[in-house]
Formats: structure tokens, C-alpha cells, sequence
């Protein structure tokens, strides 16, 4: 905790100086605070305007180069904690024979999130800028991910 202060500036710098450095690529959207708003930039989340062929083969191949850059996480409709298959998980009290609620029975997974379809998991990206990272990496990774995903 004695670094965080510390670490949080060197998130934001990373964060300006990769969104600097892909300021020109129409197909990205990278998320960023508003007016009056203060990220820590835990992970930086780009917005894909259109959709990328290959994009898991594109991020794979981004991995590889050491750049972490993941499709971000699943929908929590179809994570495995609301959809047990066993036994009852945390969390989901509808399953439970006391509960007699308007989600007794409702399989999540077949629930129609219009919104959450179109944009996770396959429109957000997330990209860790750690502050361990230095400036030439940052640099790097947005010329890469500029070369590869678009």
C-alpha cells in the first residue's frame, strides 16, 4: 500500500501514452474517464467498433509476444456459478425449495441479454499496462496490437 499512490500515476501514464500512441486506429474505442473521473487503470479496456476476423488467433499471437491482452470476461449469465449442473452454488438462491421468486426455474443461460451480447465478450478487450512495464514496452504494445488486430 505504500506504493500505490505511486503505482496509480505510473497506470495513468502508461494509459495516456498508449492511447497516444493509437490515437489513428478508427476500429478502437479505448474507454476512458470522463471529466471529474479518476481510473487506477487496473486493466485498460478497448472498445472494438467492428468486428475482427481471427481475433482469437490475433490475441493469441499478441500473447505470445508478451503483450496481456485477453477478451474480457464472460457474460455472468453464463458463468458456471449461476448455472450449476450438480449441485446448488453460492449465490443462487432461486434453486433453493424455500425460494418461490420470479427466477424459480429460469435457466440463465437462455435469458436474451441483447446488450451483453453485443458487447461482451467478444466486442471489449482488456490490456494490463502494470507499472512494472516501461515506456518502450507501452510504446510497443499499442504499435503491435495496431500491426495485428486491425
Amino acid at each position: 500500500l505504500r506504493k500505490i499512490d505511486n503505482d496509480n500515476k505510473i497506470r495513468n501514464d502508461h494509459f495516456k501514452l498508449f492511447k497516444k500512441n493509437l490515437k489513428n486506429i478508427d476500429c478502437l474505442y479505448i474507454l476512458s474517464p470522463q471529466k471529474k473521473e479518476y481510473s487506477v487503470f487496473y486493466a485498460t479496456l478497448l472498445i472494438l467498433k467492428k468486428n475482427i476476423d481471427n481475433l482469437e488467433n490475433k490475441l493469441k499471437k499478441l500473447n505470445e509476444l508478451g503483450i496481456p491482452i485477453r477478451k474480457t470476461w464472460a457474460p455472468l449469465n453464463q458463468h458456471s456459478h449461476f448455472n450449476p449442473t450438480s449441485s446448488i452454488s453460492r449465490g443462487i438462491p432461486w434453486k433453493l425449495n424455500e425460494y418461490n421468486g420470479s427466477m424459480k426455474n429460469v435457466n440463465y443461460k437462455s435469458i436474451d441479454l441483447p446488450n451483453v451480447k453485443k458487447y461482451c465478450p467478444s466486442k471489449v478487450l482488456e490490456l494490463y499496462l502494470h507499472p512494472n512495464v516501461d515506456k518502450s514496452l507501452v510504446k510497443f504494445s499499442a504499435k503491435q496490437i495496431g500491426d495485428i488486430l486491425i
